[in-house]
């Protein structure tokens, strides 16, 4: 339209046409072809045609008012930005693959290639890597492989007999005997800004020829983080044993932590759920000192869960859950950055006490080795 036949109503029509996708853009919903009402096949001409259209009906200087002529100036930057961007070959190629994020690098590598072809395969393929980033990083995936061999027969030829023993059908030689291997792979993904689910798959192995040796589930985990200090965990299994837990940490300051865990081992009102209580809080830079108390699932309140096939008790029917006896533990764990985590901890439960020391040293990013003793 040209500037002598200017009319005031076809002004406003095309103003009130235009400004949804002015504004649009200048809230960060960046479409410079809907800027500029182009396709996306539109030709160099079709963009520079548009560009001096909406250039001139949207020049600050035809707009009369300080509103109006505020209103005009931002959205002439943002056609002058949907022209820069679209004019140049190697940038628009970059924008078509890559959105706001490829401008840049469109700039930085446009003019060491040749053709527009190049850039568009180029493009492409970072676009495609992206992509791939982009559902890593919101589906973290995550595997751990534990293969745990019993060394008692080095020190004590009696404990290796009692391992053999204990374990019918387990092999070993040298003192060394292949105890168990177990291996886990999750999935987590955000949910929203403050939960996030897990779905876990189990495999436990034992060097045993029975049964019970071996098992696997399936867990599903949603996490909501109630602040930057206190977070709370649902997990439930697919598969039997069918263990419900609650969970909720609090870690008031670095180091210092305060645990609570509620896990129901059968899904019937005769079996107690098993609570944990644990608290820790740090003595050094590098050492960290805790203690957990453990009700198990053993007990009973008044005539309450006195009839659990958890309790050790004569005449009892067969457990249907795991028994869980209830425990104190009292311990002190460390770590270094050198990749080095050792630990050291006493715990009582109602027939048992026993000593545990471990030490976990990382060699790289995917493997560690650890070593324990149990008295």
């Amino acid at each position: 339209m040209d500037s002598d036949a200017w009319n005031e109503e076809q002004e406003e029509q095309r103003l009130k046409s235009m400004r949804r996708e002015l504004e649009a853009a200048s809230a960060g919903e960046h479409d410079y072809y809907a800027v500029l009402n182009v396709s996306r096949r539109a030709t160099t001409e079709d963009i520079r045609e548009a560009y001096r259209r909406l250039s001139r009906l949207f020049h600050p200087d035809r707009h009369h008012g300080a509103e109006k002529q505020e209103w005009a100036r931002r959205q002439f930057h943002i056609i002058q930005r949907a022209h820069e961007i679209l004019i140049d070959p190697a940038v628009r190629a970059a924008y078509d693959q890559l959105g706001e994020q490829g401008i840049s690098l469109g700039k930085a590598v446009g003019y060491k290639l040749h053709s527009v072809k190049d850039l568009q395969d180029k493009f492409e393929r970072e676009a495609r890597m992206r992509r791939i980033e982009d559902v890593d990083e919101w589906v973290q995936s995550q595997s751990e492989i534990t293969l745990s061999v019993n060394g008692s027969g080095i020190i004590s030829p009696h404990a290796a007999q009692s391992f053999q023993s204990s374990n019918k059908g387990a092999s070993g030689s040298g003192g060394l005997a292949l105890q168990q291997l177990f291996m886990t792979h999750s999935f987590t993904a955000s949910l929203s800004d403050n939960v996030s689910g897990t779905i876990e798959g189990r495999m436990l192995s034992r060097n045993s020829n029975t049964r019970a040796g071996n098992n696997g589930t399936v867990k599903v985990m949603i996490k909501r983080t109630l602040g930057p200090q206190m977070w709370m965990s649902f997990t439930t299994p697919l598969l039997p044993p069918h263990v419900v837990a609650v969970e909720a940490v609090h870690c008031p300051s670095l180091g210092t932590f305060y645990q609570a865990k509620v896990e129901q081992h059968a899904l019937d009102l005769y079996t107690p759920p098993a609570i944990t209580m644990q608290a820790g809080r740090p003595l050094s830079p590098y050492t960290t000192a805790f203690i957990s108390v453990a009700t198990g699932n053993q007990y009973a309140l008044g005539s309450m869960w006195t009839s659990s096939s958890t309790r050790s008790l004569p005449g009892k029917r067969p457990a249907l859950a795991p028994r869980k006896p209830s425990s104190v533990t009292i311990g002190l764990t460390g770590a270094r950055s050198t990749g080095e985590e050792l630990g050291a901890n006493v715990t009582a439960t109602t027939n048992q006490a026993y000593i545990q020391a471990w030490y976990k040293r990382k060699i790289d990013m995917y493997f560690s080795v650890s070593g324990g003793l149990l008295v």
